[in-house]
């Protein structure tokens, strides 16, 4: 289920998609993939610099990852324009979550500012049934 969320003039939507498991001797991997688009109703170019992530799985287990820009890039989006990507996430179980946010500039005045992604839920889809 897609979820979606507007956050200092941005709109960012989040498709998420359960992918399916990776069994090895040791364990199992529960296998996610989310698309995400962002789309500026500013009447500037923005670019994202780095993300943060904070992924919980029903375990309790807690994972952040942070780095710079998405899937190997910073992305200028200019207005009225549109970023879209797509990743992937493994779990240890069948069930989980992912929240977090981009840190951004301005590309007119070089402010930075930040924008929250919303929390999506991670749900193997034969939980769901």
């Amino acid at each position: 289920m897609s979820v979606s969320h507007t956050s200092k003039g941005i709109t960012i939507t989040v498709e998420p998609k359960f992918d399916g498991d990776i069994k090895d001797i040791v364990s199992v991997k529960f296998v996610f993939s989310y698309t995400i688009t962002l789309y500026n109703a500013l009447p500037y170019a923005v670019q994202l610099l780095s993300r943060k992530w904070v992924i919980f799985d029903s375990i309790g287990t807690k994972h952040t990852v942070e780095g710079e820009g998405v899937v190997g890039v910073q992305p200028i989006i200019n207005p009225g324009e549109t970023f879209t990507y797509s990743s992937w996430c493994p779990l240890e179980s069948n069930m989980g979550n992912m929240k977090g946010h981009y840190n951004m500039v301005n590309l007119e005045t070089e402010e930075k500012f930040v924008i929250d992604i919303p929390q999506f839920e991670l749900v193997a889809d034969w939980v769901k049934n």
